[in-house]
């Protein structure tokens, strides 16, 4: 059962699912929890649906009581092992009663676990990995959600990403073994793909001429050069671990980052060496405001590929303008006398 847009919903699904989004603009989150409820057990593969009944969901529970949070656990429990029995029969029913148990805790780790456990088992990886982001958003430590969240990522063919929730994993366990083995893998798999022979079983008779020998030789290298990053990150974690107020690790961890395509551990890294040399150093400034930049662009793109609203490309691009402008203003503030940062601010 794969995943569905909403140009794949039937005409009364549709349009339940445009009184929803309408109903989000107001603000008004207990006609949202009337509406989609019904419709995704219906399509349970409308994530774009279980997304914005989730953000209904959390912005809801954020009016709940102490003692309403604490007894939620115990009626959860229960209501996910009903969930998991009834999706046996039907996983729409299935995944129904999970809504019910999540509109209690949209952050519920049994419930968005349940959720992850059955639409990875039913083909819909992207569900699974919402769940497990879910999670991760309220326990960004937990690595036994993070091993999920990477199979899920894994299922749905994005090696980089599931490489990147392994270096995360890595940074904060850094003897988990079977993170390192899994970042390995995701890097090999991920250079693989780039390269366009990760099917082929026996790659080498499908060889046509010297030419396609040649591009194997240099996919090859690929793979040993992520394997060298991935080996040269391990190495660098374990010294950090050891002097975590090392500006040179930080950034060389950084650096490695980026060089594999991991732009937000980057910026990250770039960030926290930018605040252990107490913003003296313009290099690392420099790097955080190109990476932002980068990770706008690729937001637009991603976007603009989904055939998002047009409202939410103009709230990206205008993010982006904002970020270029006040970090113009910023440069200029802290170096007057630089003429280039007045040139690029003017």
């Amino acid at each position: 059962m794969p995943e569905i847009a909403s140009s794949q919903l039937t005409p009364p699904q549709q349009e339940a699912f445009r009184k929803a989004k309408d109903a989000l603009s107001r603000q008004n989150h207990d006609y949202i929890l009337m509406l989609l409820p019904p419709l995704l057990e219906g399509a349970p593969g409308f994530l774009e649906g279980r997304k914005l009944l989730r953000a209904a969901q959390l912005s809801k529970s954020k009016s709940a009581s102490k003692i309403e949070k604490s007894m939620v656990a115990v009626k959860i429990a229960p209501m996910v092992m009903q969930a998991k029995s009834a999706a046996g029969k039907s996983l729409g029913s299935g995944l129904a009663k999970l809504e019910e148990a999540l509109s209690m805790d949209p952050q519920s780790p049994q419930a968005n676990g349940a959720l992850a456990e059955l639409a990875l088992a039913n083909d819909l990886p992207g569900t699974a990995i919402f769940a497990h982001e879910t999670i991760r958003a309220a326990k960004p430590q937990d690595t036994q959600n993070l091993h999920g969240l990477a199979r899920a990522l894994i299922a749905a063919k994005q090696m980089t990403k599931a490489r990147d929730v392994y270096q995360s994993i890595m940074e904060i366990s850094p003897t988990d073994g079977e993170a390192l083995k899994g970042m390995k893998d995701c890097s090999a798999m991920s250079a693989s793909q780039e390269g366009g022979w990760e099917k082929s079983t026996d790659f080498r008779d499908s060889l046509k001429n010297k030419d396609e020998a040649l591009a194997l030789e240099s996919a090859s290298k690929v793979v040993k050069s992520a394997e060298a990053l991935a080996d040269q990150l391990a190495r660098l974690h374990a010294q950090f671990e050891k002097e975590p107020q090392n500006v040179t690790l930080a950034r060389q961890i950084a650096e490695l980052c980026e060089q594999q395509g991991s732009i937000d551990h980057a910026l990250q890294w770039f960030q926290f060496a930018h605040e252990l040399a107490q913003k003296t150093d313009p290099n690392l400034e420099k790097a955080v405001f190109r990476l932002r930049l980068v990770q706008l662009d690729s937001e637009l793109e991603q976007a603009q590929s989904s055939g998002s609203d047009v409202t939410v490309l103009t709230e990206i691009q205008g993010r982006k303008k904002t970020l270029v402008l006040e970090g113009a203003r910023e440069r200029v503030t802290r170096y007057p006398n630089d003429l280039q940062y007045r040139f690029e601010l003017g």
